[in-house]
């Protein structure tokens, strides 16, 4: 696996001069553009309110002016000629940072399949109890990936990345894109005197970012904090569970020093933090597979009623005009029907901190089962076995009634 945590150095502050030379009629952001959405992203962010949409799309924007070839690994993009001359001066000297690398290479996997991102809303109900689901069982094969590049938003108040000099930042935002190492990934890494390629796996990988929103003592709106893992997924038939317990000594020592991490009270160390990112992820794409998964489009509720029973081509152009511009927006809602009440979701976010009261009662955590079925039950479906309490009610109700989170 790899992992790096890093403050994010606000590769937005080299982005006014690289458009400024950039920027003319064949391209799809002007720098006066630019400084638009930059003072909207301001004025949001001083205002307490989520700036990681706008965010990602204009890094999306801007990073996709740059004239620089489709590698496979973000890293060849560190030893390459052409980012160098573009990224290096007056900010990164002689060296490329890695986030550079990573969000050229992330803008490029995103363009490649749409030109508008893709963006997963994972109910608060599912991503709880995703959160308390194992992957005991599971193979990479069970992954079932929507898309080979796309943005997973998760509720608020679930999750925060710390970093030493701003503190805490909450996390609404994970990107997730398909890689692949290869021979020239290794030969280029190599020829650059980087050593650490020499235990590095050959094949496809899938790569988790996530992004911490700026708080009250960042200095700017793209000052943040950022972290990524990645995840070898050459070998279909590799069980998830085990692989991820198969950690050396040095790999888990290192990452425990890294950024640290918290899900409600419960402060978890960096190796813990990279471990319950990739889980999530993995077990939103065996869900996606799932006979549960729940998945529409987040607009379909509005899009039906400005619609209201008639052909597109008998509404009026300013009602085409809207329908179009919801249907260009790909947000989707994931698990609407799944609930959570709130007594569960306490359990989960302080699940082995020893804060909560909740001593009659224990979380059952979550798991996936390959369900026979078909002719003779020869065919196989993974089915997920939803996290559940177990237990004598408590002496005093503390919890309110099941709600369904939209």
């Amino acid at each position: 696996m790899v992992s790096a945590n890093t403050k994010n150095h606000d590769l937005v502050g080299l982005l006014p001069a690289m458009m400024q030379q950039m920027s003319g009629p064949d391209t799809d952001l002007t720098f006066e553009e630019a400084q638009d959405t930059i003072a909207k992203i301001t004025s949001d962010w001083k205002a307490g309110r989520p700036v990681f949409r706008d965010a990602a799309k204009f890094r999306e924007q801007t990073v996709s002016l740059l004239k620089v070839p489709t590698v496979d690994w973000f890293s060849e993009l560190i030893h390459d000629p052409v980012i160098h001359e573009q990224l290096k001066d007056g900010y990164t000297g002689n060296t490329v940072h890695v986030q550079d690398a990573f969000v050229v290479w992330l803008a490029q996997k995103l363009r490649a399949v749409s030109d508008t991102s893709s963006w997963f809303r994972v109910s608060e109900g599912l991503s709880y109890k995703l959160l308390a689901t194992d992957l005991k069982g599971a193979v990479v094969g069970d992954l079932k990936l929507p898309l080979p590049a796309f943005y997973i938003e998760i509720p608020a108040g679930m999750f925060w990345l710390e970093d030493q000099q701003t503190g805490w930042h909450e996390v609404r935002m994970l990107g997730a894109v398909l890689g692949n190492i290869t021979e020239k990934t290794i030969a280029r890494a190599k020829a650059a005197g980087d050593h650490t390629v020499n235990d590095a796996l050959i094949g496809e990988r899938l790569v988790v970012e996530a992004y911490g929103e700026p708080n009250a003592t960042s200095v700017s709106p793209f000052d943040d904090t950022w972290i990524f893992k990645s995840y070898n997924v050459e070998n279909k038939d590799l069980d998830i569970h085990e692989s991820l317990e198969r950690i050396s000594g040095p790999e888990r020592d290192h990452e425990a020093h890294l950024n640290r991490g918290k899900i409600g009270n419960r402060i978890i160390d960096g190796w813990e933090l990279r471990q319950v990112m990739i889980r999530f992820v993995l077990n939103l794409c065996i869900y996606l597979g799932s006979e549960k998964a729940s998945v529409e489009h987040a607009h379909e509720t509005e899009i039906k009623r400005l619609h209201n029973g008639k052909k597109f081509k008998l509404l009026r152009r300013h009602i085409q005009e809207k329908i179009r511009a919801l249907q260009r927006d790909m947000v989707f809602a994931v698990g609407s029907d799944v609930t959570i009440s709130p007594e569960m979701k306490e359990l989960v976010a302080n699940e082995g901190s020893g804060t909560h009261t909740l001593t009659y009662r224990t979380l059952v955590r979550g798991h996936w089962r390959n369900q026979a079925h078909g002719p003779g039950r020869a065919l196989r479906t993974r089915r997920w076995i939803e996290p559940h309490i177990r237990g004598n009610e408590l002496p005093t109700k503390v919890v309110g009634h099941n709600y369904n989170v939209k």
